[in-house]
């Protein structure tokens, strides 16, 4: 696979300068709004406009963006809208784009995640577990009411203020799921056939995507040119320097062709770069480097398969368990993500800032499925399944056959009981205790034998000299 497409530097250049905007927020939606004028008074003139979005929209999140086109910034990790703007003299133009306000906790995972809970809690009430799930249980409610509280006058908050009452709330929602599937976990404890009540709504969801072939281009190592311009403003012959930052992810070892230029690095932006110390330039003469790297932007189709495979393996055991509504609901999630990563990766033609935009947004949405599969994972062992249970029939795995041998030949693919445990630790500490005290027993004896000719040869020596003195 190759990719034809550039980054074109002095492209780059003319959108130095972000126009700053204006939040304005509406029910469900937010306009960022600015307004350009033509510096000129006498002459027609086509303004470069760009603009930053904010951080966390993404291209699927503008609603509207007018003639504006959206490309992904590299440094700054964000995405971001320009055009070119055809202005009469002195004109000023005001513009817009829309976006979705995902600035605001939705009502309905509020509402949800309070009934889950609830829900948790009656089910707990005449269990040994009764009274930490109370506790636990009020203290959730409670901060999903704070989260209510801190939302119901949205519009008297500036822009900034609004931004960080969401940061706000989203770091206490991550905690509040983290209890609810402790919650989750006493209630499948004790009462396995409960699981309908996590049961995960994906009726709503599009129709899956097409998975992508093994097969596919995309799961080979392509390159990408990125091609930079160095130019010579002055007036005059000129010596002009060029350094170039690469993307983050990148080594020397993905350079292919530096293009004759010199590859450095960073400490203090811990980044390379590209340079050359001084190209001769005339005046206003430009020059062109193209350099080559390797496509590392693109998550392997054999990762995404073995995720996908051990996801099936997993809902097949659990088909035949109480938990299988629950584990159908997971794995079609974690199937429909990892489709919608591999088709994400099928578009070539985007700009090397869009590629590269996709693939930070894919590694996000990969630690989500992660935590999906993890979910999994509780469920099998909840299940009572075996590492012997997942290894079987299973070779997909780096490594597989070396850790199925190992389980068979010590466990037969179980794990001890508690009490088989303790009688390990107990004969290794009694093998330890009896290999301690022999080892004593031998140094006191090498010692003492030690001693007892020192001793002999101090008496001799005594002896030798009492004899001595009374000859004489």
């Amino acid at each position: 696979m190759r990719m034809g497409v550039k980054v074109f530097f002095l492209l780059l250049m003319m959108f130095c300068q972000s126009l700053p905007g204006k939040f304005v927020f509406a029910d469900d939606t937010v306009k960022l709004k600015m307004t350009v004028t033509n510096p000129s008074d006498t002459e027609t003139n086509t303004v470069p406009v760009k603009i930053n979005l904010p951080l966390g929209i993404t291209p699927e999140d503008v609603v509207n963006k007018g003639n504006f086109k959206i490309d992904y910034d590299i440094d700054q990790s964000r995405y971001f809208a320009y055009q070119d703007l055809p202005l009469d003299p002195g004109q000023t133009m005001s513009l817009e784009i829309e976006m979705k306000d995902i600035w605001v906790v939705p009502s309905d995972e509020i509402n949800s995640l309070k009934t889950h809970s609830q829900q948790d809690m009656d089910a707990l009430k005449k269990t040994a577990y009764s009274q930490q799930a109370n506790l636990l249980g009020s203290s959730i409610i409670e901060r999903l009411d704070k989260i209510v509280d801190s939302q119901k006058d949205l519009q008297g908050l500036d822009p900034q203020e609004r931004i960080s009452n969401f940061d706000t709330n989203s770091d206490i929602l991550k905690e509040i799921k983290k209890d609810i599937s402790v919650l989750d976990d006493l209630l499948i404890e004790v009462n396995p056939s409960a699981v309908s009540l996590f049961k995960v709504d994906i009726s709503q969801q599009p129709e899956a995507p097409t998975p992508v072939s093994a097969s596919s281009d995309i799961e080979k190592t392509g390159s990408i040119n990125f091609e930079i311009s160095v130019t010579n403003t002055s007036e005059t012959k000129d010596i002009v320097p060029l350094k170039y930052y690469l993307p983050a992810e990148l080594n020397p070892q993905d350079i292919i062709d530096p293009a004759g230029l010199k590859i450095g690095y960073d400490y203090q932006k811990d980044e390379h770069y590209v340079y050359n110390d001084g190209v001769l330039l005339a005046p206003g003469e430009s020059k062109k480097y193209t350099i080559t790297i390797k496509d590392v932007w693109s998550i392997p189709v054999k990762q995404i398969d073995i995720l996908k495979e051990h996801t099936n393996k997993l809902l097949d055991f659990l088909a035949q368990t109480e938990y299988k509504n629950m584990a159908k609901s997971l794995a079609d999630r974690i199937i429909f993500d990892l489709n919608g990563i591999l088709n994400s990766q099928k578009d070539q033609n985007v700009t090397v800032q869009m590629h590269i935009g996709t693939y930070r947004k894919n590694l996000k949405r990969l630690e989500d499925i992660r935590g999906d599969i993890a979910g999994l994972d509780n469920l099998f062992t909840q299940a009572g399944g075996s590492i012997g249970d997942m290894l079987k029939n299973n070779t997909s795995f780096p490594g597989i056959r070396g850790a199925e041998l190992i389980g068979k030949s010590i466990f037969r693919g179980k794990a001890p009981d508690v009490a088989t445990s303790w009688k390990i630790i107990w004969i290794i500490v009694g093998f330890l205790g009896v290999m301690s005290f022999l080892f004593f027993i031998l140094w006191w004896g090498q010692v003492r034998g030690e001693g007892l000719k020192k001793f002999e040869e101090i008496a001799s020596s005594l002896k030798q000299n009492d004899t001595g003195n009374n000859n004489a």
